[in-house]
């Protein structure tokens, strides 16, 4: 698509690349909802006190270049050269359990450093000496660890506010020594002790009280409110806890995670009495799809149903009761926050019902369905002015003659993506494999497929011919709106069916569209010197172009 982009303007009026750009914009939808934001800057390694390793090797110690228990950069000091010096930047290390795990830091030159290492902009030199960055930075240690490391003033100034408020949470844990031989018998036991591991539970209900940590802020209470500073201290647990479980394979404590999981899980339940009412959809091919919704009862049924439920806990029958007041369709579910639904299994969305919090992920919810609902309207309207087809940008002159196509090509390829999609359907649909490898069995088929398609000689008039075929049943789809055109309709896998001729015969599939170039502007990155008077600025990830 971004290739006929640059050769022809007119291939963004069609239904093909509205398609595209419209997958495009759900798929940025899907990861900003799954909080998968751009932040300015990288992930840096850290590399701690390098040079005060080197010259903790000179065994003389009255030598000048000895090491005296004094690291070259200070406290909170850090030298990057991927950012200006003089700067705060601020660091965050994966997993990030609670506000109290980012690293507020002033970027410096330090030429000493420069002198005995050669570094790269990804290489981000600290001090821990004297310094707690390894437990701020959630027990993190110099064996490639990275840190994201931005700086966004906008981010900086949001930390501040808070970040003397939560103190660093330190694992003060004993770990247990455990004598193991390389033995068959030893290597399975450790495999049995850290086949079961917690980590992402951990990280979930940190989220949750993170949440309300926030959602406690910014409806009132000052950070170090007795409230507020109880919930932080079990997050601060639940920091040490996922330090335990990443090291569980290496160090063996005397703590039950799974049951300290449960005491907190029960300490902060929180739940809901909903109303289940299941809605039954007739698809287009007949079947019949049911989708749950759940309504919110009111405080009067609330009170009614507590009372029954104190009835079972006297031994009473209340099922009759409940039956009386028209209670049997109620159950009380658990409240999970809003943005979390987007981060779930689909299949266990309806064990919880999702409740908007006055927190920055709930809010950035908000903000893109918003503007998605306002960007979906915009598109729904250019549909209405009347797309165009690839075969109008096709002029009568064209030296590229549909008459000269291969027919029986024509099938074989066609036939072929109908059984490369049908192949690929398959393989997401199976439930015994997991995203990764379904991505990467698909890929190899597509890929094989494409190999396949390049060992025939398929030449510029198969392809033109291929994409009027396109054309024309895009338009008689347009004619009958929601109707059943044919069984197996080109249109299903126009874009797959593109995407396999473009990398298959690239030169062939571009000859169509160079006949038909346009003089198309290009944007310039803005260099310091440049006069940018009356002319206009295109912001893309934070960066200037103008039309050049």
């Amino acid at each position: 698509m971004l290739t006929m982009l640059q050769l022809n303007n007119k291939v963004e009026n069609t239904d093909m690349f509205y398609n595209f750009r419209k997958d495009a914009c759900d798929s940025y939808k899907r990861n900003m909802q799954k909080a998968h934001l751009l932040i300015e800057g990288n992930y840096s390694v850290l590399f701690g006190n390098g040079l005060e390793m080197l010259k903790a090797t000179i065994k003389d110690k009255e030598h000048p270049m000895a090491f005296s228990g004094v690291s070259v950069l200070g406290i909170d000091v850090v030298h990057n050269i991927n950012f200006k010096y003089n700067v705060p930047l601020l660091g965050c290390r994966s997993p990030h359990v609670t506000m109290s795990n980012l690293y507020l830091c002033k970027n410096v030159e330090c030429r000493a450093i420069d002198t005995y290492f050669n570094l790269s902009k990804q290489i981000l030199c600290v001090n821990s000496i004297k310094n707690n960055i390894l437990e701020r930075a959630n027990s993190c240690d110099f064996d490639s660890d990275a840190m994201l490391v931005t700086d966004s003033e906008q981010i900086i100034l949001a930390v501040k506010k808070n970040y003397n408020n939560f103190l660093v949470p330190t694992n003060l844990t004993v770990a247990q020594k455990t004598n193991r031989k390389n033995t068959w018998e030893d290597k399975a036991d450790l495999d049995v002790k850290t086949s079961v591991n917690k980590i992402g539970e951990i990280i979930n209900l940190s989220q949750e009280l993170n949440t309300k940590i926030w959602h406690m802020i910014n409806t009132g209470l000052e950070a170090k409110s007795i409230e507020v500073q109880n919930v932080f201290t079990d997050v601060c647990q639940l920091a040490i806890m996922s330090c335990i479980e990443i090291d569980s394979a290496k160090k063996e404590f005397s703590i039950n995670i799974s049951k300290e999981l449960e005491i907190l899980r029960n300490k902060y339940k929180e739940t809901e009495l909903v109303k289940e009412t299941i809605i039954q959809k007739t698809l287009k091919d007949g079947t019949v799809k049911e989708n749950k919704t759940h309504e919110v009862a009111e405080d009067s049924i609330k009170e009614l149903y507590q009372e029954m439920i104190l009835l079972k806990k006297d031994g009473q029958d209340y099922k009759y009761f409940m039956k009386k007041y028209n209670l049997q369709d109620y159950k009380e579910m658990k409240i999970r926050p809003y943005f979390m639904q987007y981060m779930m299994d689909k299949k266990y969305l309806e064990n919880y019902i999702f409740q908007p919090y006055h927190t920055s992920m709930d809010y950035i919810e908000t903000i893109i369905e918003k503007k998605y609902r306002k960007d979906k309207i915009k598109r729904r309207d250019s549909l209405d002015k009347g797309f165009s087809t690839f075969t109008q940008m096709f002029t009568l002159g064209s030296e590229i003659k549909m008459k000269n196509a291969n027919k029986k090509q024509i099938d074989v390829i066609v036939n072929g993506v109908y059984n490369l999609k049908n192949e690929t359907s398959k393989i997401w649909n199976n439930e015994n494999l997991e995203n990764t490898e379904k991505y990467k069995r698909a890929n190899d088929l597509k890929n094989n497929y494409i190999k396949e398609i390049s060992k025939m000689k398929v030449n510029a008039e198969t392809i033109k011919k291929i994409i009027k075929n396109l054309d024309e049943a895009q338009q008689l789809k347009r004619k009958n709106k929601g109707a059943e055109i044919i069984e197996c309709e080109l249109t299903g896998i126009a874009r797959k069916l593109l995407s396999i001729l473009f990398k298959s015969h690239t030169t062939e599939f571009i000859r169509i569209f160079a006949e038909h170039k346009e003089d198309i502007p290009k944007l310039r990155l803005v260099h310091k010197n440049d006069d940018i008077i009356g002319k206009e600025i295109i912001k893309i990830y934070n960066l200037e172009y103008i039309a050049n």
